[in-house]
């Protein structure tokens, strides 16, 4: 996926907008030098952007609960018809695309735990 960085530096605060090539929306990172340490901009920068893509993660995961939590509503509808055949063609696909969204809104979780992770890592390590 690839983004458009802007980056804003104010004092010692640094700004990155990350724009999604897909939807157009932009996601904000905000990375802010503690009183006790030296800015470096680059480093700001690289924390910044490390949120903004959280953020796109963030977002990611809420549109695929949005269509898991849908596609359960349309199966439980599914299941209450008289007519409902679990064997049939469109049954099984559409269980299929609740899966697949579930796995992925679970994915997202984990890259987000792991971003989090990541960045805590990253500043612990270049922040002293």
């Amino acid at each position: 996926m690839e983004n458009i960085n802007f980056y804003y530096t104010n004092d010692n605060t640094t700004i990155c907008v990350l724009t999604h090539p897909d939807s157009g929306q932009k996601f904000v990172g905000i990375a802010k030098c503690n009183p006790g340490d030296s800015y470096n901009q680059r480093i700001g920068e690289q924390i910044a952007e490390m949120r903004a893509e959280t953020e796109i993660y963030r977002y990611l995961r809420e549109s695929y609960r949005e269509e898991e939590n849908r596609l359960k509503i349309l199966i439980t509808d599914m299941e209450q018809s008289k007519k409902y055949n679990p064997k049939s063609y469109e049954a099984k696909s559409i269980k299929r695309q609740y899966w697949n969204a579930k796995s992925s809104r679970i994915d997202f979780d984990i890259m987000i735990k792991h971003m989090k992770d990541t960045i805590n890592s990253y500043i612990a390590v270049r922040c002293k």
